[in-house]
Protein backbone atom coordinates (compact mmCIF):
# COMPACT_ATOMS: atom_id res chain seq x y z
CA UNK A 1 0.00 0.00 0.00
CA UNK A 2 0.91 3.70 -0.18
CA UNK A 3 1.37 4.19 3.37
CA UNK A 4 3.96 0.76 3.67
CA UNK A 5 5.95 2.55 1.31
CA UNK A 6 6.14 5.65 3.00
CA UNK A 7 6.91 3.93 6.13
CA UNK A 8 9.51 1.94 4.61
CA UNK A 9 11.08 4.43 3.16
CA UNK A 10 10.84 6.33 6.83
CA UNK A 11 12.03 3.08 8.75
CA UNK A 12 15.33 3.22 6.15
CA UNK A 13 16.42 6.69 6.94
CA UNK A 14 16.10 6.14 10.66
CA UNK A 15 17.52 2.44 11.13
CA UNK A 16 20.42 3.24 8.77
CA UNK A 17 21.19 7.14 8.37
CA UNK A 18 20.92 6.39 4.09
CA UNK A 19 19.31 9.10 2.73
CA UNK A 20 16.05 8.39 0.67
CA UNK A 21 13.58 10.83 -1.44
CA UNK A 22 10.32 9.52 -1.45
CA UNK A 23 7.60 11.52 -4.26
CA UNK A 24 4.37 11.62 -3.52
CA UNK A 25 1.90 12.50 -6.38
CA UNK A 26 -1.52 12.73 -7.51
CA UNK A 27 -3.95 15.19 -8.56
CA UNK A 28 -5.40 17.76 -6.17
CA UNK A 29 -7.57 16.45 -3.30
CA UNK A 30 -6.31 12.80 -3.32
CA UNK A 31 -5.09 13.07 0.08
CA UNK A 32 -1.29 13.22 -0.30
CA UNK A 33 -1.28 15.58 2.95
CA UNK A 34 -3.06 13.22 4.82
CA UNK A 35 -0.94 9.89 3.89
CA UNK A 36 2.58 11.97 4.66
CA UNK A 37 1.26 13.24 8.19
CA UNK A 38 1.11 9.58 8.91
CA UNK A 39 5.09 9.94 9.40
CA UNK A 40 4.14 12.56 12.29
CA UNK A 41 3.85 9.96 15.28
CA UNK A 42 6.63 7.47 14.90
CA UNK A 43 8.63 10.64 14.04
CA UNK A 44 7.98 11.90 17.63
CA UNK A 45 8.68 8.70 19.20
CA UNK A 46 12.13 8.57 17.76
CA UNK A 47 12.39 12.27 19.07
CA UNK A 48 12.52 13.68 15.27
CA UNK A 49 11.92 16.98 14.00
CA UNK A 50 9.03 17.36 11.03
CA UNK A 51 10.47 20.95 8.73
CA UNK A 52 7.69 21.38 6.52
CA UNK A 53 6.75 24.02 3.62
CA UNK A 54 4.30 24.45 0.39
CA UNK A 55 5.21 26.40 -2.48
CA UNK A 56 1.73 28.64 -4.15
CA UNK A 57 1.37 30.56 -6.74
CA UNK A 58 2.24 34.03 -5.05
CA UNK A 59 5.60 34.04 -7.02
CA UNK A 60 7.80 34.62 -4.30
CA UNK A 61 11.39 35.17 -4.21
CA UNK A 62 13.78 31.80 -5.38
CA UNK A 63 13.83 29.10 -2.36
CA UNK A 64 12.13 31.66 -0.14
CA UNK A 65 9.90 28.70 0.77
CA UNK A 66 12.65 26.32 1.57
CA UNK A 67 14.36 28.92 3.83
CA UNK A 68 11.19 29.66 5.09
CA UNK A 69 10.40 26.19 6.21
CA UNK A 70 13.67 25.76 8.14
CA UNK A 71 13.24 29.45 9.85
CA UNK A 72 9.67 27.74 11.04
CA UNK A 73 10.96 24.89 12.69
CA UNK A 74 13.62 27.26 14.61
CA UNK A 75 11.05 29.22 15.67
CA UNK A 76 8.81 26.48 16.89
CA UNK A 77 12.47 25.14 18.78
CA UNK A 78 12.77 28.42 20.24
CA UNK A 79 9.30 28.56 21.74
CA UNK A 80 8.98 25.01 23.39
CA UNK A 81 12.44 22.93 22.76
CA UNK A 82 13.89 21.88 25.67
CA UNK A 83 17.07 23.81 26.99
CA UNK A 84 19.09 20.81 26.77
CA UNK A 85 17.80 19.86 23.42
CA UNK A 86 18.59 23.67 22.25
CA UNK A 87 21.90 23.62 23.67
CA UNK A 88 23.17 20.51 21.66
CA UNK A 89 22.18 21.92 18.79
CA UNK A 90 23.69 25.10 18.86
CA UNK A 91 27.02 23.47 19.97
CA UNK A 92 26.56 21.28 16.94
CA UNK A 93 25.81 24.10 14.47
CA UNK A 94 29.10 25.67 15.62
CA UNK A 95 30.89 23.05 14.78
CA UNK A 96 29.35 22.35 11.30
CA UNK A 97 28.74 25.94 9.66
CA UNK A 98 31.13 28.36 11.36
CA UNK A 99 30.77 31.72 12.07
CA UNK A 100 30.67 33.01 8.83
CA UNK A 101 28.04 30.54 7.31
CA UNK A 102 25.58 31.36 10.32
CA UNK A 103 25.96 35.13 9.97
CA UNK A 104 24.28 34.78 6.23
CA UNK A 105 22.16 31.78 7.22
CA UNK A 106 20.73 34.23 9.35
CA UNK A 107 19.81 36.53 6.82
CA UNK A 108 17.56 34.42 5.09
CA UNK A 109 16.75 32.17 8.78
CA UNK A 110 16.13 35.01 11.00
CA UNK A 111 15.01 32.73 13.68
CA UNK A 112 18.33 30.84 13.76
CA UNK A 113 20.02 34.05 15.39
CA UNK A 114 17.82 33.64 18.62
CA UNK A 115 19.09 29.94 18.91
CA UNK A 116 23.12 31.03 17.83
CA UNK A 117 22.62 34.55 19.89
CA UNK A 118 25.99 36.14 19.72
CA UNK A 119 28.36 32.75 19.52
CA UNK A 120 30.03 33.65 16.55
CA UNK A 121 32.75 36.26 14.87
CA UNK A 122 32.71 36.90 11.54
CA UNK A 123 35.64 35.08 9.74
CA UNK A 124 35.52 32.40 6.51
CA UNK A 125 35.28 32.45 2.77
CA UNK A 126 32.89 35.14 0.93
CA UNK A 127 32.63 32.56 -1.68
CA UNK A 128 30.50 30.15 -0.11
CA UNK A 129 26.72 29.79 -1.37
CA UNK A 130 24.26 30.35 0.70
CA UNK A 131 22.52 26.73 -0.24
CA UNK A 132 25.99 25.03 0.35
CA UNK A 133 25.38 26.73 3.96
CA UNK A 134 22.26 25.08 4.42
CA UNK A 135 22.47 21.88 3.58
CA UNK A 136 25.55 22.01 6.43
CA UNK A 137 23.30 23.42 8.98
CA UNK A 138 20.45 20.80 7.59
CA UNK A 139 23.67 18.24 8.48
CA UNK A 140 24.28 19.51 11.60
CA UNK A 141 20.60 19.54 12.84
CA UNK A 142 19.85 15.77 11.58
CA UNK A 143 21.44 13.08 13.57
CA UNK A 144 20.94 9.13 14.82
CA UNK A 145 19.56 10.88 17.98
CA UNK A 146 17.07 13.62 16.17
CA UNK A 147 16.37 12.48 12.53
CA UNK A 148 14.26 14.70 10.65
CA UNK A 149 11.73 14.70 7.52
CA UNK A 150 11.34 17.51 5.76
CA UNK A 151 8.02 17.70 3.97
CA UNK A 152 7.46 20.30 0.77
CA UNK A 153 4.50 20.35 -0.71
CA UNK A 154 2.87 21.44 -4.23
CA UNK A 155 6.09 21.31 -5.35
CA UNK A 156 5.06 21.59 -9.05
CA UNK A 157 4.84 25.52 -8.66
CA UNK A 158 8.49 25.60 -7.22
CA UNK A 159 10.56 27.52 -8.69
CA UNK A 160 13.93 25.87 -10.40
CA UNK A 161 16.17 27.34 -7.65
CA UNK A 162 13.92 26.01 -5.40
CA UNK A 163 13.87 22.65 -7.13
CA UNK A 164 18.13 22.58 -7.09
CA UNK A 165 18.08 23.42 -3.44
CA UNK A 166 15.77 20.35 -3.08
CA UNK A 167 18.05 18.44 -4.88
CA UNK A 168 21.34 19.45 -2.83
CA UNK A 169 19.47 18.91 0.30
CA UNK A 170 18.42 14.85 -0.79
CA UNK A 171 21.57 14.02 -2.41
CA UNK A 172 24.04 15.58 -0.21
CA UNK A 173 26.26 12.65 1.29
CA UNK A 174 26.74 14.54 4.32
CA UNK A 175 23.22 14.99 5.62
CA UNK A 176 21.90 11.46 7.42
CA UNK A 177 19.34 10.31 8.77
CA UNK A 178 17.15 12.86 7.38
CA UNK A 179 14.01 12.10 4.83
CA UNK A 180 12.80 14.13 2.06
CA UNK A 181 9.41 14.29 1.04
CA UNK A 182 8.18 16.30 -2.08
CA UNK A 183 4.31 16.10 -3.14
CA UNK A 184 3.10 17.33 -6.24
CA UNK A 185 0.09 17.65 -8.62
CA UNK A 186 0.75 15.67 -11.44
CA UNK A 187 -2.50 16.73 -13.38
CA UNK A 188 -0.68 19.45 -15.17
CA UNK A 189 1.97 17.45 -17.56
CA UNK A 190 4.03 21.08 -18.30
CA UNK A 191 4.52 21.61 -14.62
CA UNK A 192 5.05 18.00 -13.95
CA UNK A 193 7.96 17.67 -16.15
CA UNK A 194 10.42 19.97 -14.33
CA UNK A 195 9.86 17.86 -11.12
CA UNK A 196 10.45 14.50 -13.03
CA UNK A 197 13.61 15.97 -14.33
CA UNK A 198 14.81 16.64 -10.73
CA UNK A 199 13.46 13.06 -9.53
CA UNK A 200 15.69 11.79 -12.41
CA UNK A 201 19.15 13.53 -11.54
CA UNK A 202 18.34 12.61 -7.87
CA UNK A 203 17.76 9.27 -8.54
CA UNK A 204 21.47 8.59 -10.17
CA UNK A 205 22.79 9.86 -6.37
CA UNK A 206 20.18 7.91 -3.95
CA UNK A 207 16.80 5.86 -3.38
CA UNK A 208 13.86 7.48 -4.37
CA UNK A 209 10.65 5.59 -3.82
CA UNK A 210 7.94 7.12 -5.51
CA UNK A 211 3.71 6.67 -4.43
CA UNK A 212 0.77 7.74 -7.02
CA UNK A 213 -2.21 8.22 -5.35
CA UNK A 214 -5.12 7.24 -8.23
CA UNK A 215 -8.83 8.30 -7.78
CA UNK A 216 -10.96 4.86 -6.37
CA UNK A 217 -12.52 2.76 -9.21
CA UNK A 218 -16.43 3.22 -8.91
CA UNK A 219 -16.63 -0.45 -8.01
CA UNK A 220 -14.08 -0.03 -4.87
CA UNK A 221 -16.03 3.18 -4.19
CA UNK A 222 -19.54 1.25 -3.92
CA UNK A 223 -17.88 -2.08 -2.07
CA UNK A 224 -17.36 0.48 0.42
CA UNK A 225 -20.12 2.51 0.73
CA UNK A 226 -22.38 -1.08 0.76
Amino acid sequence: SELSVLMHSFNSVMTLGQPVMTAVSGHGGMGKTTLVNQITKPLKERNGYLISGKFDLDGRSPDSVIFSAIDSFFGSLMEGGDDDVKSRLKQRITDVVGGFGADVLIKSIPNLGKLVENAYTHTCNDQVSRQVLLCKLISAIADRENPIVIVIDDIQWADETSLDVLQMIATDPDITYCLCVGCYRDDDKLLTQKVTRMLSRIKSHVTVMSINLVPLEKESVNAMIS
